[in-house]
């Protein structure tokens, strides 16, 4: 996932559904030029992804670009 510190907010769209649901998503963020008041997280997915988007801590950082990486499991 890539975008900027402030606006990383979205769904991610498994290429392959689970064939029942996703047991769990794990997110890590990355800010490519620093900051941290951000914070990444998840909500509840389904079988098909999940929805994310940002809580702030302080605007430390805010626009600048930024990437996560995720991982899911599901069965």
């Amino acid at each position: 996932i890539n975008g900027t510190l402030g606006a990383m907010v979205g769904r991610v769209t498994f290429p392959i559904a689970f064939p029942n649901t996703c047991f769990s998503a794990v997110l890590s963020q990355y800010s490519i030029a620093g900051g941290n008041g951000f914070v990444l997280r998840n909500n509840a997915g389904d079988r098909t992804g999940f929805d994310y988007g940002e809580d702030v801590l302080s605007n430390v950082g805010r626009g600048r670009a930024a990437s996560a990486s995720w991982i899911a499991i599901g069965g």
